[in-house]
């Protein structure tokens, strides 16, 4: 056992040591600090961490040295030196080797601090820090990449500034066929010139230059012209690429030099009729109409309407999702044949003015004393208990405009409006139309103090022709029935 004075003696000693463990690791980082700004090596980042490691596992040893009294412990811990070795060995196996790799990269130095690098993985980044275990990049993302020493130095590292004090940045332009390849690759070195960022970092036997633009490649839409920029290991690339990139763009813009982008050729029947761009647009402008096709409500000629629905969609020159959504209007509209009248033929055609299409579905219904006499009915009870939905609305209104005048009086319905009187082969009466956005303002204002105006208005919220058409209108005169619907694509449509 230890005694007072031992004790106090001991402590004093440990309290020494790693005092003198603090100021060696200050010392250390104060000497290296000094060196690298003279040269920031990559060996100089190494040595400063493997100085750190050797003062503190001196001062452990000191430390363990001063201790007397547990000396007999220590060396019972260590009586199985075979096994403890063993174990020892197994678990520091991947630090002994990341050390050891390290150390191969001080030796080899296939890359230096601040180095721009690229590994064989694709990844690319700036070489930021060396430990003994780890490398340090910094990617373009600005990202921070720890790899271990001993998997990068299995790799293959491409160094973009391999042998020089700077970093570099390759830089690749497109330009179209027809611009003048001299011109732009002028321009791009002026550019590189000119920036505050870039210095002569090219070693020729004239001293140091800038890297030539080079002509490398007949790519499948465009010319590539590459060339290497250097510039300070203290610049960000980022702040580089963007300096560089912008002085190219618009030395472009100013000189005629296209940057090609990809782009639809439309490939018109009569190419000859087609001289430009803007013959094309004007084409478009110009008011389109398709054939009439007739479909039935057994679903006869539907998917023929739907094709050529789309293909005149793709000829106004509509989106994807704008031809997209015109083929759902047809489709709805098309279910509207089956859901509100029956077994019927229709004559289908849609028509474009400008931006503006407005799809149409004409209907000849027979009145029949049976439907008419199911019509009255209806609107005796004043209520359609089977109308379900925003398709059973319109379906309800349609059986009120096609009642005789006395009983259509007694059931008045929102969005209809009376248009005026008609003859028909001598005999008098009346022709209405229902609007969808005159019934949407009408229920609009009525949905919060009454119920059924509530509910017809939750049920046009669902309904997808409702969303995406700007109007539907239902006209009838006599029993003809024509049903339109309106939509504008506005400005997102591309030949605007």
């Amino acid at each position: 056992m230890l005694n007072r004075e031992e004790i106090i003696s001991t402590g004093v000693m440990i309290i020494g040591i790693l005092i003198i463990m603090y100021l060696l690791i200050k010392l250390n980082h104060f000497v290296f600090k000094k060196l690298k700004k003279k040269k920031a090596g990559l060996h100089m980042f190494f040595l400063e961490r493997i100085n750190y490691v050797v003062i503190v596992i001196g001062a452990i040893i000191a430390v363990f040295t001063v201790i007397g009294s547990i000396k007999y412990v220590w060396r019972t811990m260590l009586g199985g030196t075979a096994i403890v070795s063993a174990v020892v060995a197994f678990a520091a196996q991947d630090v002994i080797k990341d050390v050891l790799a390290g150390l191969m990269i001080i030796i080899n130095k296939p890359f230096e601090i601040g180095n721009r690098i690229e590994l064989e993985n694709g990844i690319a980044g700036n070489v930021m820090d060396i430990t003994m275990r780890h490398v340090v990049i910094n990617t373009i993302d600005n990202e921070m990449l720890v790899i271990p020493n001993s998997k990068l130095n299995t790799m293959t590292i491409k160094n973009y500034s391999y042998h020089s004090s700077y970093r570099s940045h390759l830089f690749k332009f497109a330009i179209a066929y027809h611009s003048d390849a001299r011109k732009a690759m002028q321009l791009i070195k002026e550019a590189v010139i000119e920036s505050d960022y870039t210095v002569p970092g090219k070693k020729t036997r004239k001293g140091m230059e800038y890297a030539p633009v080079y002509f490398t490649n007949f790519d499948d839409s465009s010319l590539r012209l590459i060339t290497t920029v250097y510039f300070e290991p203290s610049t960000a690339s980022q702040t580089v690429m963007t300096d560089i990139n912008l002085r190219v763009k618009y030395a472009f813009e100013i000189n005629n030099i296209e940057i090609p982008y990809p782009f639809v050729n439309i490939v018109d029947r009569d190419p000859d009729s087609l001289k430009n761009t803007e013959e094309i647009k004007e084409i478009r402008k110009i008011k389109g109409k398709t054939d009439e096709m007739v479909i039935t409500s057994k679903g006869v000629g539907m998917d023929i309407a739907l094709n050529n629905t789309e293909k005149f969609g793709m000829e106004s020159l509509l989106s994807r999702k704008e031809n997209l959504q015109l083929r759902l209007l047809a489709e709805e509209l098309f279910g509207m044949i089956r859901t509100i009248l029956g077994e019927v033929d229709a004559i289908y055609w849609i028509e474009r003015e400008n931006k503006d299409f407005k799809m149409h579905l004409n209907a000849d219904i027979v009145m029949t004393r049976e439907i008419r006499n199911q019509l009255l009915n209806v609107s005796s009870t004043g209520k359609n208990d089977a109308v379900n939905g925003f398709m059973g609305q319109i379906k309800d209104m349609i059986s009120v405009m096609l009642l005789p005048i006395d009983e259509n009086e007694q059931k008045y319905q929102v969005g209809i409006i009376r248009m005026g009187m008609y003859d028909e082969r001598g005999s008098g009466g009346r022709s209405y139309e229902w609007s969808m956005q005159k019934y949407m303002s009408e229920i609009e204002t009525k949905k919060d103090k009454n119920a059924d105006a509530s509910e017809a208005w939750d049920e046009l919220e669902k309904s997808i022709v409702a969303s995406i058409a700007d109007d539907i209108k239902i006209g009838i005169k006599g029993n003809t029935i024509e049903m339109c619907i309106y939509k504008d694509f506005g400005e997102k449509n591309v030949f605007e």
